[in-house]
């Protein structure tokens, strides 16, 4: 998989090569900074919730 960050562009695509299933996502905004909100990994808190709300769903 592979993340991105530039002029205001949170941005995430990953793929499991065993099932060819992937998330991808686009974000735009300002992201909450990690040291005041701190989360479960150095994604920002906006894409780990999007990460986890699609992960719900697709299992």
């Amino acid at each position: 998989g592979h993340a991105g960050d530039a002029y205001g562009l949170t941005s995430g695509l990953w793929v499991d090569p065993h099932s060819s299933q992937g998330l991808a996502w686009l974000l735009t905004g300002r992201a909450a900074p990690l040291e005041t909100h701190p989360g479960r990994s150095r994604l920002t808190r906006q894409e780990e919730r999007l990460a986890g709300l699609l992960l719900e769903r697709a299992i």
